[in-house]
């Protein structure tokens, strides 16, 4: 069984995990790759952009911006925090539109009371910047996690996003942001959110720093088997399957030295990128590596003098 360490790792609403600083990094350079829609794998392969503060390295870098314009990064995923002032998230999306990326951006879900209220100005401030473009929603963050099962999920749900696909028909709406494959949490989602969703999201991790490194590369082949999983719990839910996003994926949801390691992150991040692309024929329609920057576990494609990390050159050059 794959391992179940998103909880640290998230771009969460109001996160779990403590946010750290950016940390330590090699060199290189992007590469290019076409804008959406999502057909090919050249399409297909964005990041997260963590934002747990003004501090953002996307916000106040201009040389991380130019990477990833000149990368032409397809998706690129932010959280709305209820911490952070309105002026810190629309910069947040500025940059994104700037970028050329298309957003993904999560809003609040069951575990806020106020969801509604809080869904509405966030995706106000959404509008404000990218208007009635596609954009993608993420109704909350891992909320199984935090004790929501599938019921209050759907609940809550059924409660909120009517309302903001009201207001915002062209954006499309995802559930229900898995922290790891669930299949019968899914299944009940699926044949009870009213509206449907667009797409359905889960996170893969493979493994953590105890493990062995074969154990984290072979343990990849496994992200296809939860893929199967689901879309069986699908069609035997809803008589068909539902297309999906890989919305946080990586080797270790904790701080590993391996992400320093390009013998070893480098293979694995080609090998995951290959199993990932094998999946669209299966109804993936993206998938964000996390993450891009600013994070101090050794997540991130760029370090803080725009250089490439060891994950960040695998990155470049196993993405069309």
């Amino acid at each position: 069984m794959v391992a179940t360490l998103a909880l640290a790792s998230c771009a969460t609403a109001d996160p779990p995990a403590s946010p750290h600083p950016p940390s330590a990094r090699p060199s290189g350079g992007p590469s290019a790759s076409p804008s959406l829609p999502v057909t090919t794998p050249a399409r297909l392969f964005g990041t997260n952009m963590p934002l747990f503060d003004a501090n953002e390295q996307m916000l106040t870098n201009p040389g991380t911006r130019a990477v990833l314009r000149a990368w032409q990064i397809p998706f690129i995923r932010v959280p709305f925090r209820r911490a952070l002032s309105d002026g810190v998230e629309l910069s947040a999306l500025e940059v994104i539109r700037d970028i050329g990326a298309q957003p993904m951006v999560i809003v609040q879900g069951a575990t806020d009371e106020n969801a509604l209220a809080d869904d509405v100005h966030e995706l106000q401030l959404v509008a404000s910047v990218f208007g009635a473009d596609t954009v993608d929603v993420e109704y909350g963050n891992e909320e199984d996690v935090a004790g929501v099962d599938a019921v209050r999920y759907t609940q809550s749900w059924n409660a909120v996003v009517p309302t903001l696909t009201s207001q915002h028909p062209t954006y499309k709406f995802v559930g229900p942001v898995n922290f790891q494959w669930n299949p019968p949490y899914i299944a009940y989602f699926v044949a009870h959110a009213k509206p449907a969703p667009n797409y359905v999201s889960w996170h893969e991790y493979v493994c953590d720093p105890s493990a062995s490194s074969d154990y984290c590369t072979q343990h990849i082949a496994r992200w296809a088997v939860h893929v199967a999983e689901t879309n069986a719990a699908e069609r035997g839910a809803i008589g068909h399957t539902v297309p999906f996003f890989i919305s946080e994926w990586n080797m270790d949801g904790s701080a590993d030295p391996r992400y320093s390691d390009p013998m070893m992150i480098g293979p694995w991040t080609a090998r995951a990128i290959a199993e990932l692309e094998s999946q669209i024929p299966h109804g993936l329609a993206g998938a964000m590596q996390y993450c891009a920057d600013s994070h101090g576990d050794g997540f991130q494609l760029i370090d803080a003098d725009d250089h490439l990390t060891p994950q960040g050159r695998a990155f470049w050059l196993s993405t069309p």
